[in-house]
């Protein structure tokens, strides 16, 4: 039987550890990545607060500064007949960000492509395929931050900063 390289104890049958120093080797592995994890977000915490302070600094100042998001809409398709359900046209969300004071800066098509094939009984041939039908459009959007706003869209702005900062 072999011997632990850790404690010396018996370790099992072609084991160079025992269990039990196994057991602590992957305990102390795991707090350690828990502390580091934790270091990481205070680290990232710290960081945005420091940001936050300085766009409101910098924008107060003068400094032109804009947040921007994308929302994503899809729109209803059709090809010859058949329907692909991607969704409802809904745009509301780019409606009530224009009265937040967002807007549009641009848009970029979500497309998709299908294989197309004739059916005759049990059989199906390939019969070509069609691409780049629109499914749906990121709207990308932006707000701009003045120095008579930038108080007022200090909640935003840290929204903002805590998904933007990794």
């Amino acid at each position: 039987m072999a011997v632990c390289i850790s404690c010396g104890e018996k370790a099992g049958f072609m084991a160079k550890e025992c269990a039990a120093c196994i057991n602590k080797r992957i305990e102390i592995h795991s707090k350690e990545e828990a502390a580091a994890k934790e270091e990481r977000e205070r680290a990232r915490q710290d960081l945005i607060r420091e940001e936050h302070t300085r766009i409101i600094r910098d924008v107060k100042s003068g400094f032109k500064c804009f947040l921007h998001k994308t929302e994503f809409i899809p729109v209803d398709s059709e090809i010859t007949g058949a329907s692909f359900n991607f969704g409802q046209y809904d745009d509301s969300r780019v409606r009530l960000s224009g009265l937040e004071g967002w807007r549009v800066v641009g848009v970029v098509s979500r497309t998709f492509g299908t294989l197309l094939q004739n059916k005759v009984d049990f059989n199906s041939v390939w019969a070509g395929g069609t691409g780049g039908n629109v499914s749906g459009a990121y709207v990308l959007m932006e707000l701009e931050l003045t120095p008579t706003n930038v108080e007022n869209l200090s909640e935003e702005i840290e929204e903002f900063l805590q998904e933007a900062v990794t």
